[in-house]
């Protein structure tokens, strides 16, 4: 039978991986070092760190981390700590943002679990002693932290947001959503297409066609080209015939991804 092990991990020591024989405890070890230690560790750091933007990016990391627990997505939540730790690693003088924050390491079985793949830490990973600072500020040896945003805008205008740290994810999520958000556009424009307005119909003729060739782009696996013909296709009806006075994402919604721009601290 498969096993699954869980190892808890920081500056004051390493924890023995704790052996679990199926996924739903292993999830629920996981989801308490979150709550009970790690995030609390993320949100006190930032209180106390001297440098605006650290602080921001940790107490934003954190409130996602915790909407990812609260929604029962465990692994979503390990999968983004880890990318985010990945991120944070040049920010600290040792190199290595785990010694500092602490964290936590799975060991699943093949195909199952996480995303993430990591080997357990063992004393070999520890730093050598020194007195370094804690944090450095950011030089040009530093690579920049980025962040994906991708965020769904309602019918009513209110807006959701959802934050990555690799752009894999962030497209990936965003596919799922243009995929919906298809579905609407072409219910809308079937309904269109019936319309006793010449600009109506116009716009139902051409959004039949742009639908399908953007879906074919998000089942090919091209997210990214998807997602920018779309966004051409707004832009070329906005503020025009039947959009004059109701722009499109009133009728259906809309999709946007951003990257943040290199922060630093």
């Amino acid at each position: 039978m498969p096993l699954w092990r869980v190892q808890a991990a920081w500056s004051g020591g390493i924890h023995d991986p704790i052996v679990h024989w199926n996924e739903e405890d292993a999830k629920y070890e996981v989801e308490k070092l979150f709550r009970t230690w790690l995030l609390r560790g993320m949100e006190s750091m930032a209180r106390t760190m001297p440098h605006p933007e650290f602080q921001r990016i940790l107490t934003e990391s954190a409130e996602f981390i915790r909407e990812a627990l609260n929604k029962g997505d465990v692994w979503k939540a390990y999968d983004f700590f880890h990318e985010f730790q990945k991120q944070l690693d040049p920010v600290f003088s040792t190199g290595k943002s785990w010694y500092h924050m602490g964290t936590v390491i799975v060991e699943a079985p093949p195909g199952e679990g996480p995303r993430t793949r990591k080997r357990f830490i063992t004393e070999k990973d520890f730093p050598e002693a020194g007195g370094t600072p804690l944090i450095t500020l950011r030089g040009s040896d530093v690579r920049p932290f980025q962040r994906w945003t991708v965020s769904w805008r309602h019918l009513a205008g209110d807006t959701h947001a959802s934050y990555f740290l690799s752009e894999e994810e962030a497209l990936e999520y965003a596919a799922t959503l243009l995929l919906r958000l298809l579905e609407r556009a072409e219910a809308h424009a079937l309904e269109w297409s019936f319309s006793l307005d010449p600009d109506r119909r116009r716009y139902a003729e051409e959004a039949l066609l742009k639908i399908s060739e953007i879906r074919s782009l998000v089942e090919a696996g091209d997210a990214s080209e998807a997602l920018f013909r779309w966004r051409l296709f707004e832009d070329q009806w906005e503020g025009r015939g039947p959009f004059a006075r109701d722009p499109l994402w009133t009728q259906i919604g809309q999709i946007r991804i951003e990257v943040e721009p290199p922060t630093g601290f």
